[in-house]
Order: structure tokens, then sequence, then C-alpha cells
């Protein structure tokens, strides 16, 4: 398939498809997804690949109509990483992931950093007490989801 969206604009999809890009190269990456169709799957982009290519990358896929799950297990104090997530709704990603070994008020400040961006804030149920927290779905690998 090849990607018809419009620039700037982004296909939703209730697709449950998420497709990893685990690339090194941005050209070979970018080969890829303009083979598919951003109605069909959104992407995700790990840690290597947000540390090489940046920002910049998630907006090219954004640009292609796609939905971006970040994917770099926040895990710092409460304030760092509330302030992460704000970075990452700022730049309009769809979901990020929370790293569940920071506890609950690391937690708590990262779904609240999302209310300003007027996103609701499911996330994982492996703490204890993490219903307390808005904490809602797990996803079985220790890592808090907060999807936008």
């Amino acid at each position: 398939m090849t990607s018809t969206a419009i620039p700037s604009s982004r296909a939703v999809t209730s697709s449950p498809v998420v497709v990893a890009l685990d690339y090194d190269n941005r050209d070979k990456a970018l080969a890829f997804v303009d083979r598919i169709d951003p109605r069909d799957c959104r992407l995700k982009v790990g840690k290597e690949m947000f540390t090489l290519l940046g920002p910049q990358f998630v907006r090219d896929l954004h640009q292609r109509g796609f939905e971006v799950f970040l994917d770099l297990k926040f895990h710092d104090i409460p304030n760092t990483t509330a302030r992460a997530v704000a970075a990452a709704a700022e730049l309009g990603v769809w979901m990020v992931n929370v790293h569940a070994s920071g506890g609950a008020r690391m937690m708590t400040a990262a779904r609240e950093a999302l209310l300003p961006f007027g996103k609701d804030a499911p996330v994982a149920d492996r703490c204890h007490g993490a219903h307390q927290h808005g904490v809602q779905r797990s996803t079985g690998s220790g890592h808090y989801l907060i999807a936008g």
C-alpha cells in the first residue's frame, strides 16, 4: 500500500496494529513507512530511533498521516517525568509509556501533565494502589501506557 495522507493531517485508525520501526537509518525507515497506509496501523518509535533521529522524525511520520507511539519508557523523578510526558504531548504523539518502577507519584505526575492537553490517560495496573491514580489497564511488561 502507498500512504496517501495529506501532509500534516493524521489518519485516525481503530486498528489494533502498532508497527515497530526498528531502523538505524532514516531513509530506510521512511521508505518502509511510505509503503504502508496510516489507516491500517500506528507506528512505534523507540529509544534508539528517537535518540538517533529526534523529534523531527516523529513530525515526518505525522506529516505522512501516522499516529505515533513514542516508546521511551519514561522513568525519573515525578517532575522530570511529567515534563517529558508533556513534551511528548506537545509533539503530538498518540501514546507514551511510563515505567512502573517509578512509583505512584511519578505516574500521577505524568498523568496530570496531560490534563492541559485535554488528553485522557489510561495507564497500566501493575502497581499496588494504581487504580487510585487513574490506572486502568496492564501491558504485562511493567510499563504504564498513557494514551492521548
